[in-house]
């Protein structure tokens, strides 16, 4: 008897747990009804609003390398609050550094006087508020719907040309493009203004339309493979980089090769008309790209499962992708694509260099100029890496080949690097919100001296970029830092559209009532009016009341909510 009733407890404790899964999964009852008790036994037990505290600023650390001793400076993004994992750039131009976004905001720092400048220039046009109104949106990977690239170039003192490679969203024809577009700024001591709104000047050919998700590592859209970064050519043209987006002979059109198309290619692209040619193909996902003193062009590339390259990049080349790689398909499987032996790398232009496992590498500088600085590495080719997270050192011969890599792990993924007027190096991570200066600590054979104190003393003065008071602001505990941390990103509250409707006057409004916006079937035949207690509901649980929205849970407590709808109210006449 006694083991018949164990396994009734077993089967009733199975039961429960599946029917507890299958509620919370599929939101049908009693979880409404829990969530409400849970909630409110939170706010019995916790305060109305909850309380954030910014991470203090980091001193300047040392990190050793074989040569070098580098001294490094970890800076809170001004707009931390802003999403940065899977994208963003950096530009710079002169004394002045852009910050993009993935979604396209746009921040200047001059680095010589250590400031944010109070910058005024549209986001980047990347048009998520059609594509988070259509059906794609469901299959789309939002963050690898972004801003890719950045670059800078000086007009005169006052005036500079700053161009942002970004993806754009087709809601006729439901389907994807790759953009260049640009914009010119005026610039002070105190602020960097745009003097107009971005043109697009270049757009890819097809549109990319969805695709099946085959297997491991294919998505409908894939964004990420995109390459998208730029060089100054010549005083006409750029040379951009742009990936295959995964169209690469796996059970869909090899891309990379066909010069009727542009994607898998670099590309030659006029600054002002954007008229555009071919400049080398059989390229994968081209995250870096730099040209030396020489005149010589490297570019970094990342390959399938391995087979990363750094490759020298000249006109008219065929670099082998996808048809030749050194790695293999995802899940170490053959790569079906490979018309040669699985590895093999034979028929076309040689890489200068490759990885064997994958280290996803992303920009690329080489380390000239600036007399004093970096001496040691003179010379040397350095790169980020995504999943590595660390820097790469390339060492060359007279002959231009690559003798050693070095590691330095930093444990942070790098997004973008540059190198500043002052010859230092300038990191954009991916995740963190930080932004990482790399400084010369002198040889590291030689040992550390009072000097290099003082150095690293002198780097805690870069703490003034991360602008504290705006920080603390976009962190702050009360309904409108809530706000700014958890919506802006789709929603704002000065009448302007974005992703989502602005939200100023909201209550009294009819649900789904603000003209000029494509609101969800459930929400435009809805017939009520917005009240507190109402959005209190939709803001922790979308899809209660309005089963079709587009609105994705944001992960609030119900202090939390509560707080934001104080603000909400405080808007509203």
């Amino acid at each position: 008897m006694t083991r018949f009733r164990m396994l009734g407890a077993l089967v009733v404790a199975l039961g429960l747990f599946a029917y507890g899964f299958i509620a919370a999964s599929y939101r049908i009852p009693p979880f409404y009804q829990i969530a409400w008790v849970k909630n409110a036994v939170v706010e019995r037990l916790f305060p109305r609003v909850e309380t954030y505290v910014p991470p203090a600023p980091q001193s300047a650390s040392i990190v050793p390398s074989t040569l070098q001793r580098l001294l490094m400076k970890r800076v809170a993004l001004p707009n931390a609050n802003r999403e940065f994992s899977g994208g963003g750039a950096l530009a710079v131009a002169g004394d002045l550094v852009y910050v993009l976004t993935r979604d396209g905001h746009v921040t200047a720092l001059n680095m010589r006087t250590v400031r944010k400048l109070q910058t005024d220039v549209d986001t980047v046009p990347v048009n998520r508020g059609d594509l988070m109104q259509s059906r794609a949106r469901y299959s789309v990977t939002l963050g690898w719907f972004r801003v890719d690239g950045a670059h800078a170039e000086v007009v005169d003192d006052s005036t500079q040309i700053l161009f942002a490679t970004h993806n754009r969203f087709d809601p006729q024809r439901e389907c994807f493009t790759a953009h260049v577009s640009r914009v010119t700024i005026r610039h002070s001591a105190e602020s960097a203004r745009a003097t107009g709104r971005w043109q697009t000047i270049f757009s890819t050919s097809p549109c990319m339309t969805l695709q099946g998700s085959e297997g491991f590592g294919r998505f409908p859209y894939s964004g990420h493979i995109s390459g998208g970064r730029m060089i100054t050519f010549d005083k006409d043209r750029l040379l951009v980089t742009i990936g295959d987006y995964n169209f690469d002979g796996y059970l869909r059109p090899a891309w990379s090769m066909d010069r009727s198309n542009l994607y898998g290619k670099y590309v030659l692209l006029n600054k002002t008309t954007g008229a555009a040619e071919i400049y080398a193909i059989g390229a994968r996902n081209n995250m870096g790209i730099v040209r030396d003193s020489a005149g010589t062009i490297w570019s970094t590339e990342s390959g399938p499962q391995g087979g990363d390259e750094l490759n020298v990049v000249e006109r008219g080349e065929n670099y082998g992708w996808p048809t030749s790689t050194y790695g293999i398909g995802y899940e170490s499987t053959p790569w079906e694509p490979s018309t040669e032996a699985q590895g093999r790398h034979d028929r076309y232009r040689q890489a200068a260099f490759a990885w064997m496992p994958s280290i996803v590498p992303t920009a690329i500088i080489r380390l000239e100029g600036h007399p004093g600085q970096f001496e040691t590495w003179r010379g040397d080719l350095l790169l980020g890496t995504l999943r590595d997270q660390s820097l790469h050192r390339l060492r060359l011969d007279n002959a231009g080949r690559v003798v050693y890599d070095e590691r330095i792990w930093l444990g942070e993924r790098i997004r973008d690097l540059v190198r500043l007027a002052d010859g230092q190096i300038l990191l954009l991570t991916d995740a963190s919100g930080q932004l990482v200066i790399l400084a010369d600590g002198g040889a590291e054979f030689v040992p550390a001296s009072d000097s290099t104190n003082v150095l690293l003393a002198a780097l805690d003065r870069y703490d003034a970029l991360s602008d504290a008071a705006t920080v603390a602001a976009a962190l702050r505990v009360d309904g409108e830092g809530l706000f700014v941390q958890k919506c802006t990103s789709c929603h704002a509250v000065d009448g302007q559209t974005m992703t989502g409707p602005s939200l100023d006057g909201v209550f009294g409004r009819r649900v789904g009532g603000r003209p000029g916006y494509g609101y969800s079937a459930s929400l435009t035949t809805d017939g009520r009016n917005w009240t507190p207690a109402l959005m209190g509901r939709f803001l922790l649980y979308p899809e209660r009341d309005f089963p079709s929205t587009r609105m994705q849970k944001i992960g609030l407590t119900q202090a939390q909510a509560d707080s934001i709808i104080a603000y909400l109210g405080r808007l509203s006449p």
